[in-house]
């Protein structure tokens, strides 16, 4: 059963937006799965064929939860608030302490526990894109 998880968290320094997406959001899920289960890091780095999960673009803004037509909330963003979507922002630099997010979609089920576990042991976790320090809220 496919895992989507959103992540949430900020950068501590400003950053060129283009650090900070593609390549070193891979290397980032990479890197966390290294710490906690370095074969299966291994495995996933080096089968260029099958990738069981996928990373969207950072998204940058404050997420408002919208509404569902029963008039339920839910996490997902609604028109309001200042969100840009899952895509490349518009901005050239992304400002120290801006809400990003990254929702990332599992297609194994074994990689839900390796992935959770790197936040789970940690009091409060962070993760590195690029050279930038990204604090999870």
């Amino acid at each position: 059963m496919p895992f989507s998880l959103l992540v949430q968290g900020y950068p501590t320094t400003d950053v060129p937006v283009a650090h900070v997406q593609g390549p070193a959001l891979q290397g980032m899920f990479l890197h966390l799965m290294q710490v906690v289960d370095p074969a299966v890091s291994a495995r996933l780095h080096n089968d260029d064929k099958y990738r069981p999960y996928t990373l969207s673009p950072l998204g940058i803004g404050e997420l408002t939860p919208g509404h569902s037509q029963e008039g339920k909330t839910h996490p997902y963003p609604s028109q309001e608030g200042n969100f840009q979507g899952f895509r490349l922002p518009r901005e050239s630099r992304l400002r120290s302490g801006a809400p990003c997010y990254l929702r990332i979609t599992l297609l194994e089920d074994n990689l839900f526990p390796t992935f959770g576990r790197y936040f789970l042991d940690r009091a409060e976790p962070t993760f590195m894109l690029g050279e930038t320090e990204f604090v999870v809220t």
